[in-house]
């Protein structure tokens, strides 16, 4: 498969440079270019001699993403998508406020989990994402729009801990001082349940924050609605959460798209009570957003209300999350790309 300048981890790049017979400090002219500048295409990379330019270029492509489409939502957020050099194409949601931008990245082309509220999931899965493809998301947007983000959330198309080395290779880059210089502590990873993945992601990356996809604290339920969870049931999840170092600090997000009928009742706060009390969580309730692949329908405001009442008044944090671009597709839930 096609790579670009992004594909490669330091020591490899350092490997190409070498092969032509460059010195080493020519790896740190690269890196400048790829996170600095923004810069992929070594055609553009004007401080490098000219045989080592056309080397890089033989080597690999200019760029792996292409912006097909980039659509702007009233509330000023922006779903950007992608073709890739295969054709396949992927979405970005690009979040900004006054004080920070959030970038939610994908993962894969499409999913293969298949969870029935979510559109990716009618995809199947297509493949996996490229590390270049995965850091283009992030560096194409800072050039283009000339603002870094404070946030990255992994939530987007796919399911991340399926897309484990190349995951590594993104959280590399993007905290290495030599590379984008990212704080790891301002990147989320969010799972849809798997939980031995999960347990050895955090011990390699426990800066990382974690959410993982609940729905619903009742097995029957989150079965239909996620087939994961006949591998990993919600009794796992709570199990999981608890076997995390006490010495971490931090909360794992519980993420609740809220349903009416379906997971908005009496008795599914009482269960969450139940099952995850006393466990370090916190919810994020979010009111669902609807899409042309699925019939669920969003609660009235007075029941999300309520619903959130009864978590805290049990000590559980809980918070509502209006999700952004609902009027343009990018907002969780809505992405897909065929």
């Amino acid at each position: 498969m096609e790579r670009s300048l992004y594909d490669y981890s330091s020591p490899e790049l350092a490997a190409l440079i070498a092969a032509v017979g460059e010195p080493s400090f020519r790896l740190q002219q690269v890196q400048s270019w790829l996170f600095k500048q923004r810069e992929s295409d070594p055609a553009k990379m004007t401080n490098l001699p000219v045989a080592l330019r056309a080397a890089l270029a033989a080597a690999v492509v200019p760029t792996m993403l292409e912006a097909e489409a980039i659509l702007e939502s009233a509330d000023g957020s922006r779903k950007v998508v992608w073709r890739l050099r295969d054709g396949a194409r992927i979405e970005t949601v690009w979040m900004p406020t006054e004080s920070r931008l959030t970038l939610c990245l994908s993962s894969q082309v499409g999913c293969a989990l298949g969870c029935t509220f979510c559109a990716t999931g009618t995809m199947g899965l297509v493949r996996q994402l490229t590390p270049g493809e995965y850091l283009e998301q992030v560096l194409l947007l800072d050039r283009r729009f000339e603002r870094r983000p404070d946030n990255l959330v992994l939530m987007g198309m796919g399911e991340p801990l399926h897309n484990r080395p190349h995951l590594d290779h993104l959280l590399h880059a993007l905290g290495d001082l030599a590379g984008y210089g990212f704080s790891l502590t301002r990147v989320t990873l969010s799972t849809a349940g798997l939980m031995d993945e999960l347990l050895e992601f955090h011990h390699d990356f426990p800066q990382v924050n974690l959410a993982i996809s609940l729905v619903s604290p009742f097995d029957e339920t989150r079965s239909v609605l996620m087939p994961i969870n006949r591998k990993y049931p919600v009794a796992r999840i709570a199990q999981t959460i608890r076997q995390i170092d006490p010495k971490w600090g931090g909360r794992v997000t519980l993420e609740y798209p809220l349903m009416a009928e379906i997971n908005d009742r009496p008795e599914d706060v009482r269960e969450l009570v139940r099952v995850f009390g006393g466990c370090r969580v916190k919810v994020n309730l979010i009111p669902y957003n609807t899409t042309a692949h699925a019939t669920y329908s969003r609660p009235e405001r007075e029941v999300i209300a309520l619903f959130q009442d009864a978590l805290q008044r049990a000590h559980i944090p809980a918070f509502v999350r209006w999700s952004r671009g609902q009027d343009v597709g990018a907002a969780c839930g809505q992405l897909v790309t065929a």
